[in-house]
């Protein structure tokens, strides 16, 4: 009898507090994410990779931006030059379910093209690593 009023709990607590360890969508996610500044800021692993391309040295600097320095960035609107998002899903540009997704802001007509790395990490997602050419 105590046996199946432990499961019944259980069973009850999952229910009404999530199934667990549920992995997040990366869908739901990148909206809250894009929309959210508060949220987008709690979503990155501070300090932040950032590979940031020289003109002068004509290579990439390595730089890590600190959360006190971060600037929302919302994904969804690109005012100040024509750009295109596309999402893959995984780091090498191939489809397939990973825990990895790469945003990338590919410009029309124009030489824009920035990176963005997701990793899921504990089954939510995060921002790790973002390279502007």
């Amino acid at each position: 009898m105590k046996k199946i009023i432990v499961l019944t709990l259980i069973l009850f607590n999952n229910q009404v507090y999530g199934q667990g360890n549920k992995k997040e969508n990366f869908d739901k996610f990148f909206e809250e994410f894009s929309f959210n500044d508060g949220f987008q800021k709690n979503r990155i692993k501070f300090p932040l990779l950032t590979l940031q391309f020289n003109d002068d040295k004509g290579a990439l600097d390595t730089l890590y931006v600190k959360a006190n320095d971060w600037k929302y960035n919302s994904f969804y609107f690109r005012t100040e030059w024509q750009a295109r998002g596309q999402i893959y899903d995984s780091f090498r540009h191939e489809l397939k379910d990973t825990d990895e997704r790469v945003f990338e802001w590919i410009g029309i007509g124009n030489d824009v093209d920035d990176l963005y790395f997701f990793k899921r990490i504990d089954d939510k997602w995060y921002l790790i690593k973002q390279v502007y050419y």
